[in-house]
C-alpha cells in the first residue's frame, strides 16, 4: 500500500493495516487471484505494485508455483514483513522497496502487472499506471483492483466485518472506512476517465460481484496497435 502523503506512512499505521485490515483485503481479492491464476500462461512473470506485507503475492505463488513474482511497496516496514512471511514459508517470491510512480525496472519485463487496494494512495494515479504499462510486455495484462468510492453501506458492513477487531470497535471502523478509504478512492467512472488516457488495446472496468470493489483490466498493444 502506498499512501498519498508519504510523511503519514508511519510504522504504527503499516502495522495496524498488516494485522487488522490486510487479511480482509486478501479475502476480498479472491476474484483477482482467480483472474490471474486462471488466465496467465505457465512460467509467467508478475509484478505486484503496492504489495503491502506480501500476503497476496505469496498466496498467488502458493496457487501457481510456476509463477515468478516481484512485489514492490513504498513502506520499508511492509517489505520487511513480506520478507519474513516469505522466508518463514520458504517461498521464492521477491520483494523490494520502491515507488509506484518510479519503478526501478526495465521496460517490458512482466507478463502481468497487478495492484490491489493501492492506487487510491498514489499521488499521481495516471503516472503510476503509465509506469505499470512501461514495465509490461506487449500483449501483457494490467489488472487493478480497488475499493469503489460508490460502495454501499451494506457492502462496507460486510467488508469491515472481516477486520480483526473487537465487535465494539466495528461501528467506528465503518465511519473511518467511509471517510479515509472509500472516500479517497475512485468510482468506476472516475478510474475510467484516468485509464482512458492510456494506450491500451482493451479497457474493461466492472464491479466485482458481492464486494466493495471494482476491477480494471487492460491489455498492452503489440507493436503500438
Amino acid at each position: 500500500m502506498i499512501f498519498k502523503n508519504i510523511a503519514s506512512y508511519k510504522p504504527l499505521e503499516s502495522f495496524l493495516y498488516d494485522r487488522i485490515i490486510a487479511p480482509a483485503v486478501v479475502e476480498l481479492s479472491l476474484a483477482l487471484q482467480e483472474e490471474i491464476t486462471g488466465r496467465i500462461q505457465d512460467n509467467a512473470s508478475l509484478l505486484d505494485v503496492g504489495c503491502g506485507g506480501g500476503q497476496l503475492a505469496i498466496q498467488l505463488h502458493t496457487l501457481r508455483k510456476d509463477l515468478s513474482i516481484l512485489g514492490i511497496d513504498l513502506s520499508s516496514q511492509q517489505i520487511k514483513r513480506a520478507l519474513r512471511r516469505r522466508d518463514s514459508l520458504g517461498i521464492p517470491v521477491e520483494f523490494r522497496q520502491g515507488s509506484a510512480l518510479n519503478l526501478a525496472i526495465e521496460d517490458e519485463t512482466f507478463d502481468l502487472v497487478f495492484s490491489s487496494g493501492s492506487i487510491k494512495h498514489w499521488p499521481d494515479p495516471l503516472l503510476g499506471l503509465k509506469e505499470c504499462l512501461r514495465v509490461l510486455k506487449p500483449g501483457g495484462v494490467l489488472l487493478i483492483f480497488e475499493v469503489d468510492q460508490a460502495c454501499t453501506d451494506e457492502e462496507i458492513d460486510s467488508f469491515v466485518g472481516l477486520w480483526r477487531l473487537p465487535r465494539f470497535m466495528i461501528p467506528l471502523s465503518k465511519r473511518f472506512f467511509r471517510k479515509f478509504v472509500s472516500g479517497r478512492s475512485f468510482t468506476q467512472e472516475g478510474i475510467r476517465s484516468i485509464a482512458s488516457q492510456l494506450s491500451l488495446k482493451t479497457l474493461k472496468i466492472s464491479k466485482v460481484t458481492n464486494t466493495i470493489a471494482w476491477m480494471m483490466e487492460g491489455i498492452k498493444p503489440i507493436g503500438g496497435r
